[in-house]
């Protein structure tokens, strides 16, 4: 899992992060990267998309614990992938 803090996004560490575990995929002989993102999160989406990322017309449910809040659910996350 990968995330930058709000208050450090906008300075380019997300690509970096991103860079890193892709160049690091590309190490151990793998060819794609598949991840899951939020469905409402579409500002993080189109983030992924400009880098290359595509939805691959899957989605998986995201089931949240009671315990860590009273969130909306049901939530789903779109599963994307790269060729790398």
């Amino acid at each position: 899992m990968l995330t930058v803090s709000p208050t450090l996004q906008a300075n380019g560490l997300g690509k970096q992060l991103l860079n890193a575990a892709e160049d690091y995929a590309r190490s151990i002989n793998c060819t794609a990267v598949t991840m899951t993102v939020i469905t409402t999160r579409t500002e993080l989406i189109n983030w992924y998309e400009r880098r290359g990322y595509s939805k691959t017309g899957q989605t998986v449910p995201l089931i949240i614990p009671e315990q860590f809040g009273n969130l909306k659910q049901p939530l789903s996350m779109y599963i994307m992938d790269k060729i790398i």
